[in-house]
């Protein structure tokens, strides 16, 4: 698609803001405030250029942000492009402006392979304006004698940095720079006055969420370990045990819609990131998970309780199908809620039982009746659930613009052993390709070194026999080839 023509412009930009901005936002003339120099003598071509990766980030990047379709509930358009685009200009909005159209750029250049060299220049030069206004909003704050920040550039200095690692989710680069905007995005809330202050209104705490959520999925990894930061900025620990939100309050949480994870699961995944973190640090690994049998078997629990409960995440409301039935929609939503903690209870296998049975030697595998309890069971099944409920989804939005968080496919196809179960992990790979996200193939090419690597260190016994999770351990996989793909 070529860009927009000088008459369109107007009525495309107003298309894209009318029905969801809340405050009033920049006529086009006045957009030119965040093309970067030289550039600003050349406003009408970036502005085409920028008005054209707009529109492509409403019809279809955005979408793919979450796994359920609802635009009506979807940050990354009711609120990232608003803030970006809010009065009066400043770095803050000028990062995050550009952090979006390079993500945007990075995806077009997937989705139109004739136009590729041209939209992934811009993508790259977007993404360099977006990391330079952001790092000089930063230190603007922390070095230098400047005015208090306000609400807007506060929200979208964290959108910012947030954005910029989700940059590698569509360029599919893994070298470890969107995890390093996540450590920029800690920064970020210390500077702007801790977490309290980012639970004073709804868009705040959203933000909030979407960081602890892509912070604990990108601390499942390794990669702080690995790099020496997991201590960086050690007065911000308030940001690494973020309280979850309040159970009474659940209209307050808004991950289980923008990520697909239940208040429940995000809990349990937290304090496993939280253990591994611990653990990796700890070089008596052994006298660790002794001294923490309790707390390790209360998370043991609150993960495999919830397999005994089949309603467990049963949607309570309908939601905004947008074009998609209410019905439907649920069911996309309640199996991504299961599949993501299929997924936590995979990766508590991993991180606390080294890949074998549970750790716990005070709980029982079976209960009174002498029937086998949902403690104990198996690492494949695990895999299998998480798998099936994936499948449920595909099968009833093979053409809808929503796409799943690619951690929960990512951990159940890398500890797949059993055959039927690799088959199956690559037919959905297959099936994610078609949202044209770079990430998605990176993450399969690993996915099959694993594989290679399990099955050198087993070669001559029968995986069948063998029904927990493989002997390789991915995080030190990733760790030793520096593969630091974002997940979310």
């Amino acid at each position: 698609m070529g860009m927009p023509r000088e008459d369109e412009v107007q009525g495309t930009l107003d298309s894209i803001l009318a029905p969801q901005v809340p405050h009033a936002c920049p006529p086009i003339h006045d957009m030119s405030w965040y093309i970067p120099q030289p550039n600003a003598g050349l406003v009408a071509e970036p502005l085409r250029s920028t008005i054209g990766l707009l529109t492509h980030w409403e019809e279809r990047s955005a979408h793919l942000m979450m796994p359920v379709l609802a635009p009506s509930h979807n940050p990354w358009l009711r609120l990232y492009i608003p803030t970006a685009l809010q009065q009066p200009p400043s770095r803050a909005k000028e990062s995050l402006l550009n952090a979006v159209v390079s993500a945007a750029a990075y995806h077009k250049a997937e989705c139109s392979p004739h136009e590729r060299a041209h939209y992934l220049q811009r993508a790259a030069h977007c993404k360099r304006a977006a990391a330079e206004s952001l790092r000089s909003a930063v230190d603007s704050i922390a070095y230098f004698d400047s005015p208090p920040i306000n609400t807007t550039d506060r929200k979208a200095l964290l959108a910012a940095a947030i954005s910029m690692s989700s940059i590698e989710v569509f360029s599919g680069e893994n070298e470890g720079n969107g995890y390093q905007n996540l450590l920029l995005g800690r920064k970020i809330i210390r500077l702007t006055g801790g977490t309290d202050c980012w639970l004073t209104d709804t868009e705040g705490e959203t933000l909030l969420q979407i960081f602890r959520c892509n912070q604990v999925i990108a601390t499942s990894s390794g990669w702080a370990a690995s790099q020496g930061n997991e201590d960086e900025d050690g007065d911000m620990q308030d940001v690494a045990q973020l309280p979850n939100p309040p159970i009474s309050f659940p209209s307050q949480y808004t991950l289980d819609t923008t990520f697909g994870i239940s208040i429940r699961t995000m809990r349990c995944l937290s304090q496993i990131a939280e253990f591994s973190r611990v653990i990796d640090r700890d070089s008596g690994r052994g006298t660790w998970l002794r001294d923490n049998a309790e707390a390790i078997n209360y998370l043991e629990a609150d993960i495999f309780d919830v397999f005994n409960d089949p309603d467990a995440f049963r949607p309570q409301t309908p939601g905004d199908g947008a074009g998609v039935s209410d019905f439907v929609n649920d069911e996309i939503k309640e199996n991504h809620l299961w599949a993501f903690h299929y997924s936590t209870a995979i990766f508590f296998r991993r991180v606390l039982c080294n890949g074998g049975s549970v750790p716990s030697s005070s709980r029982k595998p079976t209960d009174s009746t002498g029937e086998k309890t949902s403690l104990h069971l198996s690492g494949q099944y695990l895999v299998d659930k998480a798998l099936e409920h994936l499948e449920n989804i595909d099968a009833l939005s093979s053409d809808a613009q929503n796409a799943d968080t690619l951690w929960v496919g990512f951990i159940a196809a890398v500890e797949a052993v059993d055959m039927g179960l690799r088959h199956r992990a690559i037919a959905w790979f297959g099936r994610a390709k078609r949202h044209r996200i770079s990430n998605i193939a990176k993450a399969k090419t690993f996915v099959q070194e694993v594989w290679r690597r399990v099955d050198r260190c087993s070669w001559n016994s029968s995986r069948g026999l063998n029904s927990e999770l493989g002997p390789i351990d991915w995080r030190d996989v990733m760790r030793e080839k520096g593969m630091y793909i974002m997940l979310t």
